[in-house]
């Protein structure tokens, strides 16, 4: 049985946390509203317009930009597309060119301590060699 939850409950919730504290507002949500506090998480932020702050540790309304960056009609819309011209094209070429080198460099060094063997489908890292250079390897 699902049960339907209104602004009411969220703002409750929302005033309870940010007020008594987290244990507080899950006896809140498993008592009165009878309801797994995850599910509630859930159904709160596809649901309201409140956001969790993880700085404050605490909800607050989402807050709106009045203007938009772009509208979705302009980014939609051809007559916004901007024509380049032969100075933008060669800085284009250029900076491209520029990250191209340094991702050459980069690639060279991490070359000396990774190999990739695509056959076996392995890949072996020196992690001596690696850790000399100052590097910390983290396998996730």
């Amino acid at each position: 049985m699902e049960i339907k939850l209104e602004k009411a409950h969220y703002d409750k919730y929302v005033e309870i946390y940010n007020d008594q504290g987290t244990l507080a507002a899950k006896d809140y949500v498993t008592n009165l509203c009878d309801m797994d506090i995850n599910q509630f998480q859930r159904k709160m932020r596809r649901e309201t317009d409140y956001i969790f702050n993880k700085s404050i540790k605490r909800y607050d309304k989402r807050t709106i930009d009045a203007e938009p960056f772009m509208s979705l009609d302009e980014l939609c819309s051809n007559t916004r597309a901007l024509s380049m011209t032969k100075e933008t094209q060669n800085n284009g070429h250029a900076f491209n060119d520029l990250i191209f080198e340094l991702m050459r460099d980069r690639l060279i060094e991490l070359q000396k301590f990774i190999r990739i063997d695509p056959v076996a489908k392995q890949v072996v890292v020196d992690k001596k060699s690696a850790k000399d250079y100052g590097y910390i390897l983290t396998i996730s």
